[in-house]
């Protein structure tokens, strides 16, 4: 996975999940599929127009519980990243979505055909949120800070156990203080396995000129530990800002 896509789908991954609550009885993980869209230069206003005038009715329509589009802000654009709930691998059989919905032939194709002319590449793997990690945002939370963490070999306990005793309590702690909006983790699987993907959600972008929230909520030495012992267990590999499009999505939840 190329630096630039990787970039996209940590921005991308979760922003679905404002105003998502993970009730006590919650499975472990939630399933989703991340769709990674490259396109060509001055296509993304029909992309989008296309996106919200029809994909995200009929995806509604076609019984998808949640569906969000977000877009970076740094780095190799126009690109955006959807997210799509997947409960079951046996929802990708038979028809698709747009069938499901009652879209005609012809409503299909000219759906593609605009999708195909501004597609430079698309991508897409599945990701499991951990719910048990999720601090949830509130529909106030539109950007996002994420990071791609790969743990050494043996590492993947270690580090979950450290994400779970040194960072949920300080992101609960922080959103109570409102320094953040939310925060969560994921696991990429099929497709892109082998990551942890960590990220963090602020209002807007001013937020983060009152520097790292983490930092400021652990204090220094603490902070300080924190990093030491996560670099022990692997390393980053990247990190990403992202803008979450609010009418190119929704939750039926």
């Amino acid at each position: 996975m190329n630096t630039s896509r990787r970039l996209m789908v940590i921005a991308a991954m979760s922003l679905m999940l404002p105003g998502m609550a993970v009730a006590a009885e919650a499975p472990t993980t939630t399933r989703y599929l991340v769709t990674i869209n490259k396109l060509k230069p001055g296509s993304a206003d029909e992309w989008r127009k296309v996106y919200q005038d029809s994909v995200v009715p009929a995806l509604k329509k076609s019984g998808i519980r949640v569906f969000s589009v977000s877009e970076t802000i740094f780095g190799e654009r126009p690109s955006f990243v959807h997210v799509r709930s997947l409960e079951q691998f046996g929802e990708l059989d038979g028809q698709g979505p747009f069938l499901r919905a009652g879209l005609s032939q012809k409503e299909i194709d000219a759906i593609n055909k605009v999708r195909n002319a501004a597609l430079v590449s698309e991508d897409r793997f599945v990701a499991n949120v951990l719910n048990e990690f999720v601090v949830p945002s509130g529909p106030e939370a539109s950007i996002r800070v994420a990071q791609f963490f790969r743990a050494n070999p043996g590492q993947g306990d270690a580090l979950r156990d450290l994400l779970r005793s040194s960072l949920l309590p300080v992101w609960k702690q922080a959103k109570s203080s409102g320094r953040i909006s939310g925060a969560g983790v994921a696991a990429s699987a099929q497709g892109r396995p082998g990551l942890t993907i960590i990220w963090v959600d602020y209002p807007n972008l001013a937020a983060l000129d009152a520097g790292n929230a983490l930092q400021q909520t652990m204090g220094a030495p603490a902070f300080a530990l924190f990093q030491a012992r996560l670099a022990q267990l692997g390393h980053l590999e990247e990190s990403s800002v992202s803008r979450r499009i609010p009418e190119l999505g929704f939750s039926t939840n």
